[in-house]
C-alpha cells in the first residue's frame, strides 16, 4: 500500500510491494516519455531494501535537456501527474501524482548525469551498501517524523544535513576509489 494525505508526513516499514509497483509505474511513463527521457531509476527511500519510509514512491527521471519538460508534462498529465514546476529545487521540475488528497508519486525530472542526479543515485546507493548510516537515517526519520508529522516540508528540511553529510562520504569514497 502506498500513499500519505498531503502535507503529512507518516512512515511505514519496508515493503518488497514497492520495487513492483515502481516498475509497474516506470512502464507506464515510459510508454509515454520514453522517447523523451535518458533514464529513469527508483530513488528515495522506497528504493532502498529495510529503511523505514514515507509511503510515496520517488522516481528520477534523467533528461539531456528541459526542452523537453513542457512536452512530457502533457504527456503525464494523461497518466495522472501534475506539474509543480521545481518546487523550490533550482534544476528539477517537480510532478506529483494524488489519490483525490492522497500524493503516491513524486517523479524529480532532473539533467540525466547532473549533480541532482548523481546525488539521488548516490545517497540511494550509499544506504543500500552501509546499514549503519541507513540506520542512523532511519532513526533520524522517526524522530522528525514525530516532531513534524503534520508539516511535511519542515520533516524534509531537518533530513537535509544527514543526506549532505552522506553525500559527501559517498563523494570521498568514489575519489579514493579513483586513485
Amino acid at each position: 500500500m502506498i500513499g500519505l494525505k498531503r502535507d503529512t508526513v507518516g512512515l511505514s516499514a519496508f515493503s518488497k510491494e514497492w520495487k513492483s509497483l515502481f516498475e509497474d509505474e516506470k512502464a507506464l511513463i515510459s510508454n509515454k516519455i520514453g522517447s523523451l527521457v535518458s533514464d529513469i531509476q527508483h530513488v528515495g527511500s522506497t528504493s532502498v531494501e529495510g529503511l523505514i519510509s514515507k509511503p510515496i514512491i520517488d522516481i528520477a527521471i534523467g533528461v539531456k535537456s528541459f526542452d523537453v519538460v513542457e512536452e512530457a508534462a502533457k504527456l503525464l498529465l494523461v497518466i495522472g501527474y501534475e506539474h509543480l514546476g521545481t518546487f523550490g529545487i533550482e534544476g528539477r521540475h517537480f510532478f506529483i501524482k494524488e489519490s483525490g488528497d492522497i500524493r503516491t508519486h513524486h517523479l524529480h525530472m532532473v539533467l540525466y548525469k547532473g549533480e541532482l542526479w548523481n546525488n539521488y543515485i548516490m545517497f540511494r546507493d550509499w544506504l543500500r551498501e552501509n546499514p549503519k548510516d541507513r540506520e542512523q537515517y532511519a532513526e533520524l526519520k522517526k524522530t522528525l517524523a514525530e516532531k513534524y508529522k503534520n508539516n511535511r516540508e519542515k520533516y524534509t528540511d531537518e533530513k537535509s544535513e544527514f543526506v549532505r553529510r552522506i553525500l559527501k562520504k559517498a563523494e570521498n569514497e568514489k575519489i579514493r576509489g579513483e586513485c
